[in-house]
């Protein structure tokens, strides 16, 4: 039996435990001279199990022994133990306007004793006490003494990542005795800043960039274009694209420094959205740092950027290129990361929904067997048949099957089958579309009809948008052949172990209609430091402003009507309507099943059946 006692003041107990499973108790009040008091085991536990033999279990006890106090073969435990009314006044001070001061007092201390303890180390008497500790450690390697003493000057004093970059044995991710890293050195080789591209496309360069203002800043770009001429957005190696031309007219307006012209990754360059090979836009956003000057860096001039930065950037860019607006961004604005939606917009023409198209085809143009896939009809019999097909008018039926066929898409979807190299398993496939709509039919100035669609959602795929239509035109073009119920529901399962072939539509109706920040304006406007000097990114709710205006007149005269005289002359859509008509649907057809049957044959033929098991059997 173990007996203890709580009273008003701290004791000691001392437990003893025989070796013939008796005990005696040892208690003494005289903490002092106690061989066995340890203050910091305070309230242990000590627990007794219920066999015959006193079995002991201890926490933060001091277990000895031998000891003067207790017979031989002994073994002693001591614990301290202390009243309620000490932890009740203990947490009680804690808490009080006296324990607040005094954790204040202690607070301040240390702070003192950091700052002369800092002040020691910086001046020559810390100094010298360093070397005369290096001088007596003689085990530290030569290695460390050579870090120490800083090999790159012979000065004792810390390099700056900027000094550690610039020296010519900074690299990154390389072994010693490597070659220096690429990505800091060579510039980027779809870049003018690469002679080889200025050889290719006959840029030249200025010799020197003496308009330079100083002063980086982040900022977001505002920009509209037409991606027929270009190859793409994105820089790309040997190729054309927006990136390259906008980066050769910020170089030349003197917004960027020489050594940062052809690394995009030095003045931070990050897009919205990044378009395919002859898609348009009239709203991608780019965040970028440029110099603004250093007497603009800390001012609330949005005019400034809206005036003069534009219109230096303007100077140096083609045609088909326009900057609209030029706002400024907190330092961490990411035009890619700090999108909240994006929305992209497709034009149709109405005569993609003739009926019969088959019997017209036979009846307008002659028979050719040698046709190839890829350019199948002539420019002659392009203009035939869109004399022809200019005046059809879509049916409110058909509207009606559009638009059910796109509303499917809502939501969150798997979108393996709508991109290059992606299996149904795979989760990056997986993206939220918040609606897709297709608005009233239009007839343009030229007498044919089009029906302009909007998708919003968070991100896209590669070539995502254009399968969407694609398939949902097939919903209404072959209505016995591509169903919403079984096609659109096996093309969009996740479920669905069979590989898709889509077709995909037009390059040439597909542009980018707007970015969306409002999360990032959330964010900053929570802050009273960047609410004067940083103006939101939100042109939607600002209809009336200049900007919005030449956005729309950007859209309606610029972007749009190219999508139009593009159609005009070319006649892609037509050809695509071929295509789809001849080509695509003799050998495909879309003969998939739906989810729900594809889900089933997969546990059919993973379930063995008995007489598989018999047929194994034997071949073993």
């Amino acid at each position: 039996r173990i007996s203890s006692t709580r009273t008003t003041t701290t004791t000691t107990t001392t437990t003893a435990i025989t070796s013939n499973n008796s005990s005696n108790i040892f208690e003494t009040n005289n903490t002092k001279n106690n061989i066995f008091y340890q203050p910091q085991q305070q309230r242990a536990l000590l627990h007794i199990s219920s066999n015959n033999s006193t079995s002991l279990i201890q926490k933060n006890w001091n277990k000895t022994n031998t000891s003067k106090n207790c017979p031989k073969n002994h073994t002693v435990i001591t614990r301290t133990t202390t009243t309620m009314k000490e932890d009740t006044d203990k947490r009680s001070r804690s808490r009080s306007k006296e324990g607040r001061r005094d954790k204040d007092q202690n607070s301040k201390r240390d702070d003192t004793t950091m700052k002369e303890g800092d002040k020691r180390s910086r001046s020559e008497e810390g100094r010298k006490d360093r070397d005369q500790h290096n001088e007596r450690d003689d085990t530290a390697p030569k290695k460390r003494k050579e870090r120490k003493l800083n090999s790159y000057g012979g000065k004792k004093k810390r390099r700056s990542v900027k000094e550690g970059k610039q020296h010519p044995d900074w690299r990154r991710g390389s072994e010693e005795g490597g070659e220096p890293n690429e990505r800091n050195t060579i510039p980027h080789i779809g870049s003018y800043a690469s002679p080889k591209m200025r050889e290719l496309f006959d840029v030249s360069l200025p010799e020197e960039n003496d308009k330079r203002l100083g002063g980086k800043r982040k900022v977001a770009l505002f920009i509209g274009y037409l991606g027929t001429e270009y190859n793409g957005f994105q820089i790309n190696e040997n190729q054309r694209t927006i990136q390259s031309e906008v980066e050769l007219a910020l170089y030349r307006a003197g917004l960027l420094q020489q050594s940062n012209f052809g690394f995009p990754h030095k003045y931070a360059w990050s897009t919205s959205g990044r378009t395919d090979k002859g898609v348009h836009a009239c709203s991608q956003v780019c965040s970028l740092k440029l110099e603004i000057g250093t007497e603009h860096c800390d001012t609330a001039d949005v005019e400034y950027f809206r005036t003069t930065i534009k219109d230096r950037i303007n100077e140096h860019l083609p045609d088909d290129i326009v900057i609209l607006d030029v706002v400024r961004t907190t330092r961490n604005f990411s035009a890619k990361t700090s999108r909240s939606l994006v929305r992209y917009q497709y034009m149709i023409p109405s005569y993609i929904f003739k009926p019969n198209f088959k019997k017209l085809v036979k009846k307008e143009l002659e028979e050719k067997d040698d046709r190839p896939n890829s350019d199948p009809l002539a420019p002659e019999e392009v203009k035939k048949l869109r004399k022809k097909l200019r005046k059809y008018r879509i049916t409110p039926d058909q509207l009606e099957l559009l638009r059910s066929a796109l509303q499917t898409y809502d939501g969150t979807k798997a979108y393996h089958n709508f991109t290059r190299s992606m299996d149904p398993g795979d989760k990056a496939s997986s993206r939220y579309i918040v609606e897709f709509k297709a608005d009233a039919p239009v007839i343009r100035e030229d007498g044919t009809e089009w029906i302009p669609t909007r998708v919003l959602g968070q991100a896209f795929l590669m070539n995502q948008i254009r399968k969407m239509i694609a398939l949902a035109c097939d919903v209404v073009n072959f209505n016995d052949i591509a169903t919403i119920d079984g096609t659109m529901e096996a093309a969009l399962s996740r479920h669905n172990p069979i590989r898709m072939i889509l077709p995909i539509a037009p390059a040439e109706g597909l542009f980018l209609d707007m970015s969306v920040y409002s999360h990032y304006n959330e964010r900053k406007n929570r802050g009273s430091a960047s609410k004067d000097l940083i103006e939101d990114l939100d042109w939607i709710n600002q209809p009336s402003s200049k900007v919005m205006k030449k956005w729309k007149d950007f859209k309606e005269s610029v972007v749009q009507q190219k999508i139009i005289d593009q159609e005009a002359e070319e006649g892609n859509f037509i050809i695509y309507r071929y295509q789809q008509t001849f080509v695509f649907m003799e050998k495909h057809e879309y003969d998939i099943p739906p989810p729900s049957d594809a889900t089933k044959k997969i546990k059919d033929d993973n379930t063995p059946s008995k007489e598989k098991e018999t047929k194994t059997d034997s071949k073993k």
